[in-house]
């Protein structure tokens, strides 16, 4: 999910696609692979301290809804990288 949004986020500041940030840039890259060893490290301590992904709800967010909004950024994230593959343009700066 910090993925789509991020996304979104840079490209309506940059106006580059996700491929653009990522490899023209230089430093795009650099950011992603710093990021995502510690956003997955933050999402395992709590399990390495014994903690059920299901103890912990407040309001709507519960552990099942949490897995579907995860499951479909999974899926929204390599369709923004498809679409804008055929597009050749930002997906959130062409309609948005």
């Amino acid at each position: 999910m910090v993925g789509i949004i991020w996304a979104a986020v840079a490209e309506r500041m940059s106006g580059l696609t996700v491929f653009d940030q990522l490899y023209t840039q230089g430093t795009g890259l650099v950011y992603y692979v710093a990021l995502v060893p510690l956003i997955a490290y933050a999402s395992i301590v709590p399990m390495l301290n014994g903690e059920s992904s299901d103890a912990r709800s407040f309001g709507p967010f519960t552990a099942r809804a949490e897995r579907w909004n995860g499951r479909l950024a999974m899926i929204g994230f390599p369709s923004l990288l498809l679409t804008e593959s055929f597009i050749h343009a930002p997906v959130f700066t062409s309609f948005f």
